[in-house]
């Protein structure tokens, strides 16, 4: 099984890379940073209710019901990191003619690390 973990290490290890595509690697980590932080969180929520995540009707519905089952069982914390970490992906993916510049991918390091730690802290939801 495919640890998302790897995805957030790969992040930190690929930003000392050197590349005329700069910007494109780092909206590209942005998102692999967010996604492992989802994934975690994912399967957190998952382990506890399993029933949850079944049958979702549309596409990136997953990402509210995880969050505000966090939410819900007294993990407001995390549930906002991960809409913010959300927010710096939206850009990174979406928003072409913002730029998304070293500070940017940074703080989505950042924050997808403390979402981690926190996500791995829950011993109950």
């Amino acid at each position: 099984m495919f640890d998302p973990l790897d995805f957030l290490k790969l992040c930190k290890e690929i930003s000392s890379y050197s590349t005329i595509r700069e910007e494109a690697l780092r909206r590209t980590q942005i998102g692999r940073s967010y996604y492992a932080s989802h994934l975690i969180a994912r399967e957190k929520v998952r382990r506890y209710y399993p029933y949850l995540l079944k049958n979702l009707r549309k596409r990136g519905e997953e990402h509210s019901v995880v969050r505000d089952k966090l939410k819900a069982c007294g993990h407001g914390n995390i549930s906002d990191k991960l809409y913010s970490l959300s927010r710096y992906r939206g850009t990174a993916d979406y928003d072409l003619t913002q730029p998304v510049g070293t500070s940017s991918l940074t703080k989505a390091i950042r924050l997808s690390e403390d979402i981690v730690s926190l996500v791995q802290q829950i011993r109950s939801l």
